[in-house]
């Protein structure tokens, strides 16, 4: 039962991590809250798992706090938040995280779990790849996998794909460490792969991916220990080769449209990769056994048995020869007391392959540096890859929105510095702060995201996670470095403390009676090392996703940050497992110990004690024996209570959301499809009450009264359409794209005045868009007309005798159209002001002349003066509206009335003859909006 549920968590993890990216890249919120609900069941068996190993979850490390305190931060920031909607979300998708994070910490616990956590984000990653390939080379049809020479696979962004290909591809270089000779018929295979992820990074076209690539293989080559970074260096030098081989064809045959061919290109590359690292494989050790061979028999006395040997060395290898890390010695590098090739043979192919690819790196980044050698490769790639390669510059436009953006994301974290603004508060607040005009959904900085989302304190929380990553990789390289330089600078090592360092094969550095002090990675496999390469390669993948989301992409995916927060995991567990290696806890096996360094291991020294003050025996003894075993410490049972009541709290809301979106699908299909109002408005009303903060459902309902007004122009209809608008207000007052829709309902349902006002904070949401100050003055202009005719109709009821209540109307209606007129006016100061401030790097970005007011503008300007009894602001305004084929007519039509109002002949001919039923419609309106 309880080594059954252990792999049924793992093979659940699996699937978890390596399924995500397929789903869309968990991007729409119907798959990303399928995938809460996928979690939080999960993560049930993941704490009775714990509680049959009696284990501990929560191990208090500082990315645990950090990520501990980030979720909750999201939780509370729902509370106020500018987006209710996407902050209930937020806070729902970093439960998640926390829980999937907690599960990799405790499937971390050990190295099998940590290759389980390698091979996840390794095959996701390959399978999105292989989606997005095999859709390009039309083996297969996936919804924009590719478009326009750009791989996006599974994932919604190409960005994504590369910055997820690259964090995938460093553990690739693990797993191929890892690889035994047991399992050596995996190196191919993980090569093939390799090659697969590196082309899709060349493939996908983003920049910063390429420049950031080469610089992260270099700090894995630096981070890794001297006895795995030769077998990295013959892996990169394959990857490198064949992938530079092959993708230039590939991609020049997608650009000429010939899938076939780029297949046929596309599979030659994956052949020279598979070919490579068979021949690394399976060739060189035989080189390296006759190289052996042939050492032996020149230098026999030097390798042949105890001969010659001190009694320290012979002692070594007697008692060290037991340890189970002799298997561990042999795979990597041979038995090196006299039976075989060792890792110090002459022959060294994994290091003339880790020199050709340092020389490829190199290359890759004078190609970026020297603008010569850019126009030579721009000669030998397709147009498409040598324009975005040669375009890499400082000045680039889309750096300079991301450096915009980064600048707008803390503004807005200094107004909102506790809490934030919530998920969602970015794409509410973000275009009243820029300088500039651009469209982002996200800051494409997920430090940014998190400061505008969970303000100062949200980040801080987030920074603590990656101070634990970076305090991980310090601490394991400082026990590495020490323990390497205490070995070589002794002149004799304690039998027990080669054995604790897994060496059982020491004996041969005590030579002569001295120790051989070159001869130290041979010695130094085991544990300490296995923890250091695996440090190096989680630590490394981590951070260059990390790097990559600081400047490109924001990590709201669940797809892609649940496998960066489960690499984050490994590492600090690795961390864990070369403290533990060093420092062994105090008791005969590993999982014993006490206080802080049981945490370590994940067990708990409680029910240990226990046990040893109840012996078995019978009667009370085996019934406290038995309780001792089944019920948990306090701190287990904390974490039991705690982590339930998480899973549940992510579950209901969750499925009460999913169930909400099924309904409202309902009634869309029942609008459309069968025009059955009725019963669409039930399947809304009870998907209302199941998600209470989407506003889809009131903007749905008011969408189906339309219809019906449409349909019979009963009022009641029109009246119940603006019910439902302001309910959706009410729910999301400040979101652009619903104040859009809602000021587009209620004017066409004749709402003008409504309309105005519903449309009019957009002036300050989005006050750099000419577009939106153009609706707003159309809108103005067709309220300002409506009452100008309601005064003038009332104005006459007046002069002929009428009550009183003509007179108040007419006051009205004037003080009304007087508002708009002045509002309409004071546009272009608003759009001149704005203008002002865009200079220097600002306006190598944005032409500040896309603040000038458009020809159509100027027709409502040009109304507007007319209004106001301004002649000449009119025929300024009105004629320079000639100029747009859709206002000509209108434009005419009010030239024709000022030239008639102020008898003065009008500048310019008017390209048509005005509308005479327009004209006398217009004309009693001049001057009307004087006098504000």
């Amino acid at each position: 039962m309880k080594k059954m549920l252990q792999y049924g968590v793992y093979l659940f993890f699996f699937g978890l991590i390596a399924y995500s990216p397929v789903a869309r890249g968990l991007f729409f919120r119907p798959d990303y809250t399928r995938f809460f609900m996928v979690v939080s069941a999960f993560f049930i068996a993941v704490l009775l798992d714990s509680l049959l190993r009696r284990t501990t979850l929560f191990r208090g490390d500082i990315a645990d706090w950090g990520m501990l305190a980030l979720s909750a931060l999201y939780a509370l920031s729902s509370i106020k938040a500018v987006s209710k909607l996407e902050a209930v979300d937020g806070a729902l998708r970093y439960a998640a995280f926390l829980l999937i994070y907690i599960t990799a910490r405790h499937i971390a616990i050990d190295g099998a779990g940590r290759t389980l956590i390698a091979a996840s984000v390794f095959i996701s990653a390959l399978v999105t790849s292989i989606i997005g390939l095999g859709t390009a080379v039309e083996l297969m049809k996936f919804p924009g996998a590719y478009e326009n020479l750009r791989i996006f696979g599974s994932l919604q962004y190409p960005n994504a794909l590369a910055a997820y290909a690259m964090f995938a591809s460093l553990t690739g270089y693990y797993l191929w460490s890892r690889c035994s000779r047991e399992t050596a018929w995996l190196r191919p295979v993980i090569g093939m792969g390799m090659y697969v992820l590196t082309g899709v990074i060349l493939s996908s076209q983003s920049r910063i991916t390429w420049l950031m690539y080469p610089v992260f293989l270099l700090l894995y080559a630096i981070l890794a220990p001297a006895e795995t970074r030769g077998e990295f260096g013959a892996s990169a030098g394959i990857t490198l080769l064949s992938t530079l081989g092959a993708s230039p064809w590939f991609l020049r045959a997608l650009s000429l449209k010939q899938p076939r061919t780029a297949l046929v290109y596309l599979l030659a590359g994956a052949a020279g990769a598979i070919v490579l690292e068979s021949a690394r494989t399976y060739l060189v050790p035989r080189l390296k056994e006759a190289a052996w061979r042939d050492q032996k028999r020149a230098k026999p006395a030097e390798v042949r048995g105890n001969k010659g040997r001190t009694k320290e060395a012979k002692s070594v290898l007697t008692t060290a020869a037991g340890t189970p890390h002799d298997a561990g010695v042999r795979r990597a590098g041979g038995d090196l007391g006299g039976k075989g090739p060792g890792i110090q043979g002459w022959v060294r192919p994994a290091y003339i392959a880790g020199g050709l690819a340092a020389i490829i790196v190199l290359l890759v980044i004078a190609i970026v540096a020297v603008p010569e050698w850019r126009t030579t490769v721009s000669q030998l790639v397709p147009v498409q890859i040598a324009r975005r390669f040669t375009s890499i510059t400082l000045k680039d436009r889309s750096l300079l929105a991301r450096l915009f953006s980064l600048q707008d994301a803390f503004a807005i974290a200094r107004d909102y510095p506790l809490l934030g603004a919530g998920a969602g508060g970015w794409d509410a607040l973000y275009h009243q702060y820029q300088k500039v005009l651009y469209y982002y959904t996200e800051t494409h900085s997920h430090f940014g995201q998190v400061a505008v989302e969970t303000g100062f304190t949200g980040f801080i929380a987030y920074t603590a996670i990656w101070a634990g990553v970076l305090y991980a990789i310090y601490v394991t390289v400082r026990i590495y470095r020490r323990k390497k330089r205490d070995f070589l600078s002794a002149k004799d090592i304690p039998v027990t403390g080669a054995a604790a360092l897994g060496a059982p094969h020491a004996g041969r550095v005590f030579e002569q009676g001295e120790p051989q002090r070159r001869r130290f990675p041979a010695f130094f496999k085991g544990p300490l090392t296995d923890a250091m390469a695996e440090v190096a390669a989680f630590g490394t993948a981590a951070l260059s996703l990390g790097a990559h989301s600081a400047l490109d992409f924001e990590l709201s995916l669940p797809a892609v940050m649940a496998a960066l927060l489960s690499v984050i995991a490994a590492v600090v567990s690795a961390r864990d497992s070369a403290v533990e290696t060093v420092e062994p806890p105090p008791g005969a096996g590993p999982a014993a110990g006490k206080g802080k360094k049981a945490g370590l291991t994940g067990r708990s020294s409680g029910a240990d004690r226990a046990l040893q003050r109840y012996p078995s025996g019978k009667g009370i003894q085996r019934l406290t024996r038995y309780a001792v075993q089944i019920i948990p410490t306090w701190r287990r049972a904390a974490e039991l209570i705690i982590g339930a009541a998480v899973a549940c709290a992510l579950w209901i809301p969750a499925s009460a959301h999913l169930d909400g979106m099924k309904m409202g699908g309902a009634a869309v299909y029942y609008v459309v499809t069968k025009q059955d109002y009725d019963t669409a408005k039930k399947y809304l009303y009870s998907a209302a009450k199941l998600d209470p903060h989407s506003s889809e459902y009131a903007l749905n309902l008011a969408r189906i009264a339309y219809f019906q007004y449409k349909e019979t122009g009963k009022d009641e209809h029109r009246n119940e359409a603006k019910l439902y608008i302001d309910a959706a207000r009410r729910l999301r007052p400040g979101d652009i794209t619903d104040i859009q829709v809602r000021a587009g309902i209620l004017n066409d349902l004749g709402f003008l005045d409504e309309s105005v006002e519903e449309y009019s904070p957009l002036l300050t949401l989005v006050p750099l868009s000419r577009d939106v100050y153009e609706a707003y003055a159309r809108l103005a202009m067709e309220a300002a007309m409506q009452h100008g005719e309601k005064f003038l109709a009332a104005s006459a009821i007046e002069e002929s005798g009428g009550s009183g209540d003509a007179a108040n109307q007419a006051a009205f209606h004037k003080r009304k159209l007087q508002d708009y007129v002045a509002s309409v006016l004071k546009l272009p100061e608003a759009m001149a002001v704005r203008k002002a401030r865009i200079t220097g790097p600002y306006a190598e970005y944005w032409n500040p002349k896309n603040l000038d007011p458009s020809p159509r503008m100027n027709l409502y300007l040009g109304q507007a003066c007319y209004l106001a009894g301004d002649g000449d602001g009119a025929v300024k305004y009105l004629s320079s509206a000639l100029s747009d084929s859709s206002s000509r007519e209108t434009a005419s039509a009010w030239l024709q009335c000022v030239s008639l109002r102020t008898g003065k002949p009008l500048p310019v001919k008017l390209p048509v003859t005005p509308d005479r039923e327009t004209v006398k419609k217009i004309e009693p309106m001049w001057g009307l909006g004087a006098g504000k």
